[in-house]
């Protein structure tokens, strides 16, 4: 759960209560958890992603939901998102701290006419 809701409160408090409702109807997945997680969130991570990133936080984090290492004249924008807790290393490579925001860029913006503004 803390992989799915990283830092954010209000994430962990969600996922931690969809995964006790969940695990009342029988036998639940992580899969079945971030699922869920992920369409009740889903207006809060729209929200964080048109209010609280940066042009060039935006490119960042794209880049790193494609696995792609963002260009180095980027990197300024890569500090202040591993010092917020949104990216960090994972397995030695730069990687989303909320799963459930990555799976935001991914699906909602990595394949969206938002994606072309930002790259």
């Amino acid at each position: 759960m803390v992989g799915l809701a990283g830092g954010s409160p209000y994430l962990l408090e969600l996922t931690a209560s969809i995964a006790y409702d969940l695990r009342e109807g029988g036998t639940v997945s992580e899969s079945a958890i971030s699922g869920h997680a992920l369409s009740e969130a889903w207006e809060y991570l729209e929200d964080l992603w048109g209010n609280a990133f940066s042009k060039p936080e935006k490119r960042v984090l794209l880049r790193v939901s494609e696995g792609k290492r963002p260009p180095r004249k980027l990197q300024y924008a890569v500090e202040r998102l591993e010092h917020a807790g949104i990216l960090g290393s994972i397995n030695g490579e730069l990687g989303f701290q909320e799963g459930l925001l990555g799976l935001y860029v991914s699906h909602a913006v990595g394949n969206s006419f938002l994606r072309r503004l930002f790259t």
